[in-house]
């Protein structure tokens, strides 16, 4: 009801009444558009319409129901260059089932009012079938043992997506084999590799190629055929020819280089040794390798300065990969034990006259094909040992040792002799006696 009162300038008043009715009005939704009506699981769905109403829209939404059940509610957002147009995004997920989806538009105002729109139909099909699977190509289909066998296959499912593709290879009386095969460059073809083995079974293998989607449905293909050439029985050792070892005789600390040619024409050779053996003596092992990939195995046996002198024997053996083992008595070695000291020359003392207190450098040259272990002067005086300078190598020139006698104030004077003393590293030891002079005057 409004009642609308009055008053006149004598002070009279009168009123009247009228009643009215107020109706609630909800916005109004026109021009519902899906990009779509018909979608696969992963689409997206774009939604727009048009919502208007006087007092203004609070706001939009979509309700995705399926046989009466909320799926999803989405937001839709006013349009930054359309007036009463909002728009949104239904975005289907991949395993989302398959069959008819109602979207729902509802409006709100801002008086709380709600308007809802007729449902419109979104149908998404029911995956039942397996990938499809095509151009199938298996290369080589007539292989020999430890020959790879490269497989590819066009895999795709336009519904559901492809989840694995595999490879099962059959042969009767054997276990099956199965090859895992990927996508390397997501364009649908999927590679496998067959590494067959030296010692793969010959005969017919079939193939098939599995592929799932992510529904978990299956397709089976046959693929082509792969023939395995059996390898002849092989029951004969690796062939060794052309022995080398050098060098020899060579003396203890040597290096000894050893070769063999080794072939193996149906297995292949899986590896080479060479056994060393002296007397009773624990063996040694020196494993041979073929480095430029030619069939020419070489291996080093790395003596040392203590190896004992003798005869080696020296046994070159060959295993190919199914097992058998050829044995080859390769030139013996004899190294030559170093029973001797080392060699002593050029001793020089400097200076060789001095007054007490001043020092001395007293040098020698020594060398040995074993090694100097240690150079030392032993002073004497009237032959008896006085002092021992040990005498360390020279940093820049090889073979030269050096030491300095550094004498006291209170050194008698006397005539002193130097002997040199040098041990190799097997312990051979060489004495020079009065090796030099050395006068302390007073």
């Amino acid at each position: 009801n409004l009642t609308v009162f009055a008053e006149d300038l004598s002070g009279n008043r009168g009123s009247s009444t009228v009643n009215f009715g107020v109706f609630a009005v909800a916005p109004t939704i026109t021009k519902i558009n899906l990009s779509s009506n018909y979608a696969l699981p992963g689409d997206t769905v774009n939604l727009s319409v048009d919502a208007f109403d006087f007092s203004g829209v609070r706001w939009v939404r979509a309700f995705v129901t399926k046989a009466g059940e909320d799926i999803w509610p989405i937001w839709l957002t006013p349009s930054e260059t359309e007036e009463d147009i909002y728009t949104g995004k239904w975005r289907i997920l991949i395993f989302e089932e398959g069959g008819i989806y109602n979207v729902t538009i509802e409006a709100t105002d801002t008086e709380g009012n709600v308007a809802t729109s007729s449902p419109q139909e979104v149908l998404i099909p029911i995956d039942t079938e397996g990938p499809n699977a095509t151009d199938i190509i298996v290369s080589p289909t007539s292989a020999k043992p430890g020959d790879r066998i490269s497989i590819a296959v066009n895999v795709t499912d336009d519904i559901s997506g492809v989840r694995r593709v595999s490879g099962i290879l059959t042969k009767e009386g054997s276990d099956p084999i199965t090859l895992f095969m990927l996508d390397p460059d997501d364009d649908g073809i999927y590679t496998g590799t067959w590494n067959t083995m030296i010692f793969t079974e010959g005969g017919i293998y079939n193939l098939d190629i599995i592929a799932v989607d992510t529904r978990g449905n299956e397709a089976v293909v046959r693929a082509p055929g792969i023939e395995i050439i059996p390898i002849p029985v092989d029951t004969e050792a690796p062939n060794i020819t052309n022995m080398l070892v050098s060098p020899t005789p060579a003396d203890s600390g040597t290096p000894i280089e050893l070769s063999a040619a080794v072939t193996d024409a149906l297995s292949g050779v899986r590896d080479v040794k060479a056994i060393i053996s002296k007397g009773g003596e624990e063996p040694s092992t020196v494993f041979m390798l073929d480095r430029e990939k030619n069939g020419l195995y070489t291996g080093i046996w790395h003596t040392m300065v203590f190896t004992d002198g003798g005869i080696y024997n020296i046994d070159i053996i060959a295993r190919d990969n199914v097992g058998n083992v050829a044995s080859v008595k390769a030139p013996d070695v004899e190294l030559v034990e170093d029973q001797e000291g080392p060699a002593i020359t050029a001793v020089t003392v400097s200076p060789n006259k001095v007054p007490p207190g001043t020092p001395i450098n007293i040098i020698a040259h020594a060398e040995d094909s074993s090694g100097i272990r240690n150079v030392k002067a032993i002073v004497k005086k009237d032959g008896v040992p006085v002092i021992t300078i040990y005498m360390p190598p020279d940093a820049e020139v090889e073979g030269i040792f050096s030491g300095i006698w550094h004498t006291l104030l209170y050194e008698k004077a006397a005539t002193y002799y130097a002997d040199i003393v040098a041990t190799d590293i097997r312990g051979n030891e060489l004495l020079i006696e009065d090796a030099a002079a050395i006068v302390i005057a007073s």
